[in-house]
């Protein structure tokens, strides 16, 4: 499963982007639109779009870097980008009965630089 991008006037499928994901979210930025999608592996991926499409500009692993690689430690399920400041919300489903705890992150904020 991956990511289907249309045009949104014509519905016509414009870009396919291979890869598992949960949820995307698009903006703006200096006049180019950006796109970010969470997937289950707790990774939020950056892409820029171009006059080929859109590509893949940064991503970055939450489990590894939290140091919560549980299989389901971190799990991107929902997203959030502030346009103003160029800021990604990320929200996880916290673990699942056996790894949730208090110290476990549900919530990421990351900055789009």
């Amino acid at each position: 499963m991956g990511t289907y991008i249309h045009d949104a006037r014509s519905l016509k499928l414009v870009q396919y982007l291979s890869g598992y994901t949960n949820t995307v979210a698009g903006i703006k930025r200096k006049g180019v639109p950006l796109l970010v999608a969470g997937n289950e592996t707790g990774s939020v991926d950056l892409y820029g779009q171009d006059k080929s499409g859109y590509q893949l500009i940064n991503s970055v692993n939450l489990r590894t870097l939290t140091g919560f690689t549980g299989v389901e430690d971190i799990d991107i399920r929902a997203l959030w980008v502030d346009g103003i400041d160029n800021l990604v919300f990320a929200g996880s489903s916290w673990g699942n009965d056996t790894s949730r705890s208090p110290a476990l992150p549900s919530l990421f904020v990351l900055e789009i630089l």
